[in-house]
């Protein structure tokens, strides 16, 4: 077994004060994670005890996140705290810890989205941080794209050859209009990051940072209900209620096909699910 496969290393589970010697890979929890790392053989999120800890791509993106969510106060969700080390350190060699809280994702839009809202209200006092802006990774250069931001440098660090992508990314680009909504942070992975255990409050966890309109996260819940789950394109009426929502669905397809084929993990088999989307939402946007 290789040490990535056997969880985190001895002087990380000493430095976050775990006394557990048995490492549960929560493999629910890994899925879409946009990682390399994130696979059933090397995954990056364990529960030891009733810690989770987690490999971080980041730590300075991490730690901010860490202790922002240490401050915040919410109400009709819950949320995984984080943890600091023993010498006071959100992440520890490129590990963070939170506590673990009990539920697995589900195909329930209607309650991710208000769950998501009840986060998001939570959050909305946190000030910009600088670790946030113009992130370049594969994921965050999805976003970019997405939100028109990229020069035709950064543009060219993560080419589009395949070429119906290419085209419906054109077509979705040149319809984009501008949003006036005020930004802050959001969880942009919301239907991998929010768990249901029974009768309990929602959890929100494996937070997605980005500072965009809170309304865009919602849209990314729809666009990944229809490609994922099979939802019917009436769900896009779960967000008609928001200002500007129908441009916030385009920059949500905007970021998932980018994403598709430049992320860490390229997923050539979720680009046909989404390409349809894509067509199937498309006379819906103007």
């Amino acid at each position: 077994m290789t040490a990535a496969a056997a969880g985190p290393p001895d002087h990380v589970r000493a430095g976050f004060g775990v006394s557990s010697s048995s490492a549960e890979p929560l493999r629910a929890r890994i899925e879409e994670t946009g990682s390399t790392e994130a696979t059933a053989e090397h995954p990056r999120t364990w529960k030891l005890g009733d810690l989770v800890l987690q490999r971080v791509d980041d730590s300075g993106r991490a730690a901010w996140l860490a202790s922002g969510i240490e401050q915040v106060q919410t109400t009709g969700v819950r949320l995984a705290r984080p943890v600091r080390s023993s010498d006071g350190r959100w992440v520890l060699s490129g590990w963070s810890a939170s506590r673990f809280v009990a539920g697995t994702p589900a195909a329930r839009p209607h309650d991710i989205i208000i769950a998501g809202e009840a986060f998001h209200r939570g959050v909305a006092g946190l000030a910009e941080p600088r670790v946030l802006r113009a992130r370049l990774d594969p994921v965050g250069w999805a976003d970019r794209l997405a939100w028109g931001e990229l020069s035709p440098a950064e543009r060219s660090l993560h080419p589009i050859d395949q070429g119906e992508v290419a085209r419906r990314i054109g077509d979705l680009e040149a319809g984009r209009t501008d949003v006036s909504l005020p930004s802050q942070l959001i969880h942009a992975e919301l239907r991998r990051g929010v768990l249901f255990a029974g009768d309990a409050l929602p959890a929100v966890v494996d937070i997605e940072p980005f500072w965009r309109p809170s309304v865009w996260a919602s849209a990314i819940v729809v666009v990944d209900s229809i490609v994922s789950d099979g939802a019917p394109t009436e769900v896009l009426g779960l967000g008609e209620r928001y200002g500007q929502w129908r441009e916030l669905v385009r920059r949500a397809l905007l970021f998932r096909l980018a994403l598709a084929v430049c992320g860490p993990t390229p997923e050539p088999a979720a680009l046909v699910p989404l390409l349809v989307a894509v067509d199937r939402l498309g006379p819906a946007l103007g």
